[in-house]
């Protein structure tokens, strides 16, 4: 049996806007959804990945996709004047305060041409995800300096990052991917107060097709308990549907060679670069 997790992160968690966990059990070809968690500050995540289990060397017994970017791209990195190994940049970052880090990346921005300040790695252009970097609009640029630092003092291992043998794995997950494949780009939370009937039933929608996605992708046959399909169900925000969507996308991983992660080709530098100083979202090919 796996334990199969999903968070959908926040820099700065509260009882209003809180990181989402979703836990799942898989076994025997079944993923069923067990529970949906709000955890309202950056400590009770951290607890939570430390009260998880550890197994016997080869089995993986606890796995979890999170939605944040878990590096930079090589080109800020090189930019900054940062060490390129992963573990050596995120400790740097935990160093900086809040300020210092906004001034690092704003330099960065400064010195490159307009259209193109916000750099992004080369997963987040196969997934289409915004910036790294970025710290405003949607700021995954926070949730990279407040929560990398968190993982990596973890003892974890980061997908593909840092692989050492704990059974513990982390993995960055990106809910766009699986929400896309199954609806399409049709917006399903938040948005302006006229949309949220709309939005309810593109949720509705997601939720009702998101079992057989599963079984397509995966071959699992997804469960939901009803009281928490309503849950989704109601939750405007839509953090506690995209926690699962995170928790399949970790499922869905483990099922593959390697997490499906891009073959290291000999003539192409990338996939050494997403595995020892970018990272990858599980799920993205390498980009043409």
């Amino acid at each position: 049996m796996t334990t199969i997790n999903g968070f959908d992160m926040t820099s700065a968690p509260t009882r209003r806007k809180p990181i989402t966990h979703a836990a799942c059990r898989l076994q025997d070809g079944v993923l069923e959804l067990e529970s949906l968690t709000p955890l309202v500050s950056v400590e009770a995540f951290r607890a939570c990945v430390a009260a998880a289990g550890k197994g016997a060397a080869g089995e993986a017994l606890w796995v979890a996709g999170l939605d944040m970017p878990f590096g930079q791209s090589v080109e800020f990195l090189r930019a900054a004047g940062w060490p390129e190994a992963w573990e050596a940049y995120v400790r740097h970052a935990g160093t900086l305060s809040r300020e210092a880090f906004a001034d690092v990346v704003y330099g960065v921005m400064a010195g490159r041409p307009k259209g193109r300040r916000l750099l992004r790695r080369i997963t987040d252009v196969a997934a289409g995800a915004v910036s790294p970097m970025s710290l405003a609009y949607v700021p995954v640029g926070r949730m990279f300096h407040v929560l990398a630092p968190v993982i990596e003092a973890s003892g974890v291992d980061i997908l593909p990052l840092r692989m050492t043998g704990d059974r513990r794995v982390l993995l960055e997950a990106y809910p766009a991917l699986v929400a896309r494949a199954v609806i399409g780009k049709l917006p399903y939370k938040d948005g302006p107060r006229a949309q949220w009937p709309q939005r309810a039933e593109h949720r509705s929608r997601l939720l009702e097709a998101l079992p057989g996605h599963v079984r397509k992708v995966a071959g699992l046959a997804l469960r939901i308990p009803e009281a928490l399909l309503e849950r989704m169900q109601d939750d405007r925000k839509g953090d506690f549907l995209d926690a699962l969507l995170c928790a399949v996308q970790a499922a869905q991983a483990v099922g593959q060679p390697e997490w499906g992660l891009p073959p290291a080709g000999r003539d192409d530098a990338r996939p050494g670069i997403m595995r020892r100083s970018e990272g990858w979202i599980a799920g993205t090919p390498l980009p043409d």
